[in-house]
């Protein structure tokens, strides 16, 4: 049995009902993403501010190019998740699915969603020189569409598995990806901030 969770968690994963591979993905993400999903809507609605933390002008240009990186991070860590993690951890058809592969698997989902946060609350607090803010406004809302992306597979489970009258195939399309052209729009962006912190050094 895993530790620290929730008693219907561990109900599902001793008694292995009919279905259980999903339903306990399903309670296991639900329990694990409400607290950063409660946490989102209240960044969203601005029920908190943290800290903000100032980049130095000689650091703005690697500072941004970081953020990038861990965006680009997230997305290859949601894909292999979503896509081929919970595939293995739920087993081939006819076959039984792996609890502890579902725990640990919806576990690692809530902590990309959790890193995603974290992502998003490090651009929104943080203050850069002029030539930068421009490129900063990019990053901001990218963490949450991590989040609100994600937030769709508990929320589609939970549809499925509640619908009596469900058969057939199920399909959810997740879009945990970065938005088109973002990356290299960020990048030819600060490529501009560069080129101005260069030819206006007191700024």
């Amino acid at each position: 049995m895993q530790e620290n969770m929730t008693p219907e968690a561990e109900r599902i994963y001793r008694d292995r009902p009919d279905g259980w591979e999903y339903s306990l993905t399903l309670e296991m993400l639900q329990s694990e993403m409400k607290p950063v999903l409660q946490r989102w809507d209240a960044l969203q609605r601005g029920l908190y501010s943290k800290q903000s933390v100032r980049i130095p002008r000689s650091n703005s240009i690697e500072w941004m190019q970081d953020r990038i990186t861990e965006a680009e991070h997230l997305v290859g860590s949601f894909d292999l998740l979503s896509n081929e993690e919970f595939a293995k951890a739920w087993g081939a058809p006819g076959e039984a699915g792996d609890a502890d592969a579902i725990v640990s698997t919806s576990r690692l989902f809530a902590e990309m969603c959790a890193t995603a946060l974290e992502w998003e609350e490090r651009v929104r607090f943080a203050i850069v020189g002029p030539a930068f803010e421009r490129v900063r406004t990019k990053f901001v809302g990218i963490g949450g569409r991590f989040i609100d992306e994600a937030a769709k597979l508990p929320a589609f489970m939970g549809a499925v598995l509640g619908d009596e009258n469900a058969s057939g195939t199920h399909t959810l399309n997740m879009i945990l990806s970065l938005p088109e052209n973002w990356v290299s729009d960020v990048r030819a962006a600060l490529e501009e901030a560069t080129a101005d912190f260069i030819a206006n050094p007191g700024r």
